[in-house]
């Protein structure tokens, strides 16, 4: 674990959570380690993951008293049991996300939120969705899985995030190819996930993206 998580963390394990109904961890923290809150039932009811989280550990918030958490999009990475015992909880977070598919595999409630309704889509000639635009100014993107209106989601179109100022984006597991242009001059864009089925990656589409991490 990276020091200034494991810093942070700290920090966050001393704030005086009982006198709070709701808690947001710190900002700066990248992932929350295993049994980070285990048996912790000083915890607020409602507690939120900040947007630079990638990953929550196995057991993380075992037996503890959180009963309603929202996950980023940026949570990637999901240990085993994190809420085992948690009786009645419940997630939110965006749409199509991997949070979301680990609530649905789980059945743990989720309250999906359309971050992705800034988003521009085609429809293909074989039925599929293509994302061909993006209206938002978001730092974290979570692509959904269709395009609202029932099309599956398998291509990042030509430009589609051009110039963009996105830090991180998930794509959805139906993506098989990104187009041209699609991400380039995204400078401060850091982390994108391919996803299994990906088989194109077209030219240039991430071009000048100097800090990227492809996953």
């Amino acid at each position: 674990m990276k020091k200034t998580a494991a810093v942070l963390l700290a920090l966050c394990l001393c704030l005086p959570l009982c006198a709070r109904a709701d808690l947001k961890l710190p900002d700066g923290l990248l992932l929350i380690r295993e049994e980070a809150f285990m048996g912790d039932t000083s915890l607020p009811p409602s507690v939120t993951i900040p947007d630079r989280v990638t990953e929550i550990g196995a057991r993380a918030f075992a037996g503890s008293s959180v009963r309603l958490m929202y996950i980023p999009a940026t949570v990637t990475t999901f240990g085993e049991d994190i809420f085992d015992g948690c009786e009645g909880i419940a997630l939110s977070g965006i749409r199509g996300s991997a949070a979301h598919l680990y609530a649905d595999e789980y059945g743990i409630p989720f309250t999906a939120y359309d971050e992705g309704s800034l988003l521009e889509f085609t429809v293909q000639e074989d039925g599929t969705a293509a994302v061909t635009g993006y209206n938002g100014d978001a730092e974290y993107l979570a692509v959904p899985a269709t395009d609202g209106e029932g099309h599956p989601v398998t291509r990042i179109g030509y430009m589609a995030f051009f110039g963009k100022s996105l830090v991180g984006v998930t794509l959805p597991a139906g993506i098989v190819s990104i187009g041209e242009w699609a991400f380039g001059q995204c400078a401060e864009l850091r982390r994108v996930n391919l996803p299994e089925g990906l088989t194109a990656i077209e030219g240039y589409a991430f071009y000048q993206c100097s800090s990227l991490t492809l996953e």
